[in-house]
């Protein structure tokens, strides 16, 4: 069974514990967050990924509103995708070799915990892809 809204169903207010999920230390940024919701989770809890400065971070929720951060899952990601394929989590991610060289990157796994080494599923090839560098960003998979 499909569920469809209309935008008239819908009803957006802000969230009065906002926000849920505060910078540490100096980082300044937490952005693009994917989230899987606990039908999709290996453990029934609410799993987020999301970009700081440094990285893609984990964090993990039982309630969808009180968030821990569980790890960092690596360094030099930006703007994560996470899924459930089959019986295995993707990640797809853009990987920054550095400003404006970028790659989109996968890694996979069975916990959410352990990662398999970074792939490279798409690569600028063209001249036409950018000038002064050749990015590709913001990797984005339909649920």
């Amino acid at each position: 069974m499909q569920l469809t809204l209309s935008p008239q169903d819908l009803h957006f207010a802000d969230f009065q514990g906002n926000p849920i999920i505060e910078p540490w230390n100096w980082e300044w940024l937490l952005a693009d967050p994917s989230v899987l919701p606990p039908e999709t989770s290996p453990d029934g809890k609410w799993h987020l990924f999301l970009n700081s400065l440094t990285g893609i971070h984990h964090f993990i929720s039982d309630d969808g509103y009180e968030w821990r951060h569980c790890d960092k899952v690596l360094t030099r990601g930006l703007r994560a995708c996470v899924r459930l394929i089959e019986d295995e989590y993707y990640l797809y991610y853009e990987h920054m070799y550095r400003p404006w060289n970028t790659v989109i990157a996968l890694k996979r796994s069975k916990d959410l915990r352990t990662w398999t080494p970074m792939e490279v599923v798409l690569r600028p090839e063209f001249e036409w892809e950018g000038k002064g560098g050749h990015a590709y960003s913001c990797p984005c998979l339909r649920s």
